[in-house]
């Protein structure tokens, strides 16, 4: 290593960089000491003696701000904290900028054969992957029967990792489509979670940072990449959001929001721990990730699931009692591929102004699950799509499933029934009310169908008199009127 080359503080990266980070055995560079290639780092821990940084924060302050390689920061399993209180943030974050598109920041915990193991090893007895609900089967009484294990993850001996959305004390009803197909009487499967934890307290007592416990800040640099955090357990409190990225591209993959056990010793409510992962004035993407808002708190959180407020895309992800799934406005296009949220206080989703929320058909025959709470809400030239045979199903949900707006519009793909009745029913009033303002608001059938209803009928009209989705379906396309928002007449 040349010594000029870190005193000189490099604006851009030499080499792709990877630095593990250990908070109980790391050692931290001086302030201003800054690494532009792998080789830099290497040569300071062996004139350190040490293999690894104690602090994130730390160890992203010792790489340059203009990056054109690949930086990655090695988290070791147990708890990281950040290095103080009273911040925006409990670990604070700030921006990058990617000279390359393509090139990613990425904080990744230990992979999922390192986690921890909440169950262990059970043998799976069969399994299916047919329609729009995989799961996998059990001998009986294998698993408790009190929903416990929703949001949690099942690492199979194959070498595939998923969510459990649903669950018996025999069957783990999964998020996505099991691949490879696991053995009857083979397979293993095991209950685990992330053994990384990004915690934002320095004692498990005070919370650090009031804004997000981990804050990605964009600070105005142009990103072209997101920072990806990757097998990372958030545990945070005294904050609005478990992580944010404030302006700055955000990804999650094999991530988990939870309140742990201990932090419920020190009498914590939901104003110390509100919301989930995600991203606003840029774009935040959630893969296999999962997220639990009730958990040992006296009332559900009151900040939302996943905050997108540009574009978000969330593929084979849980989200349960949060505030909202998410307030998304100003054109915000989200996009959904096997997802389930449920229980959430206000809406599961609310879309206004110009907002879209699509389910996806990047893989067909895939749904997405609304459950329990309110259902979906739409306002102000907002748009829900089920695309080809993907289903946006609706259970036990209070309320109108569907609540639509003035000038809002729902798109059925080509095969139904794309907004429907999930297998658990329980709907409690109508599958689609459309408001007294909601005047100019659409339904386009296409070559699909609408079947979602309630116990107290399919459609609630504006002048609130109720109607069939069989009355409605020789309607084709549909729009109501601007002048009377009663009347029913064909698109044009």
């Amino acid at each position: 290593m040349s010594l000029v080359e870190v005193i000189k503080r490099p604006a851009e990266t030499l080499s792709e960089i990877t630095i593990p980070v250990d908070h109980t055995n790391g050692e931290d560079p001086p302030a201003g000491l800054v690494f532009a290639s792998q080789s830099a780092v290497d040569a300071w821990f062996a004139d350190r003696g040490v293999t690894a940084m104690k602090n994130l924060e730390a160890a992203w302050r010792a790489t340059p701000n203009i990056v054109g390689h690949p930086i990655t920061f090695e988290l070791v399993s147990g708890v990281h904290r950040p290095p103080q209180a009273g911040r925006q943030g409990g670990f604070l974050l700030e921006g990058k900028s990617m000279s390359t598109n393509g090139v990613d920041v990425t904080v990744r915990g230990v992979l999922p054969s390192s986690w921890t193991v909440i169950q262990a090893a059970a043998t799976v007895t069969g399994y299916s992957n047919s329609g729009n609900n995989p799961y996998l089967d059990f001998a009986a009484s294998t698993f408790p029967n009190d929903g416990s294990l929703k949001g949690r993850f099942v690492s199979l001996d194959t070498g595939q990792v998923v969510i459990v959305h649903d669950h018996t004390d025999s069957r783990l009803e999964v998020i996505q489509q099991l691949s490879p197909a696991p053995t009857a009487g083979v397979t293993q499967a095991t209950i685990v979670k992330p053994a990384t934890i990004m915690r934002n307290s320095l004692d498990d007592i005070a919370g650090a940072g009031s804004i997000a416990g981990v804050y990605a800040r964009n600070n105005g640099v142009r990103a072209f990449s997101p920072v990806a955090f990757e097998n990372i357990l958030f545990e945070c409190y005294g904050a609005f959001y478990a992580s944010l990225g404030d302006g700055q591209p955000t990804k999650y993959t094999y991530c988990h929001v939870d309140l742990p056990t201990e932090f419920a010793a020190h009498g914590l409510t939901a104003a110390d721990y509100a919301g989930g992962m995600g991203g606003f004035g840029e774009y935040a993407s959630n893969y296999n990730c999962s997220a639990l808002g009730t958990k040992l708190i006296s009332r559900t959180p009151s900040g939302p699931a996943f905050p997108f407020i540009q574009y978000g895309y969330a593929q084979n992800s849980y989200y349960n009692g949060f505030g909202t799934g998410n307030t998304a406005s100003d054109r915000t296009l989200f996009q959904a591929t096997s997802m389930v949220i449920a229980n959430m206080q206000s809406r599961a989703v609310f879309l206004k102004y110009g907002c879209k929320f699509e389910v996806q058909d990047f893989f067909p025959g895939r749904r997405t699950t609304i459950r329990g709470g309110p259902g979906l809400r739409m306002e102000s030239d907002a748009m829900i799509r089920a695309e080809s045979s993907c289903k946006i199903w609706f259970e036990d949900v209070e309320g109108p499933c569907i609540q639509v707006g003035d000038d809002c519009h729902i798109v059925a793909g080509k095969s139904g029934p794309n907004f429907a009745n999930g297998p658990l029913g329980g709907n409690d009033d109508v599958g689609i009310e459309f408001h007294p303002s909601a005047v100019g608001a659409t339904v386009s059938l296409g070559n699909g169908t609408v079947t979602v209803n309630g116990s107290v009928g399919d459609v609630r009209m504006p002048d609130g008199s109720l109607v069939a989705w069989s009355s409605l379906a020789s309607y084709g396309d549909f729009a109501l009127d601007a002048a009377t928002g009663a009347r029913i007449v064909r698109s044009a």
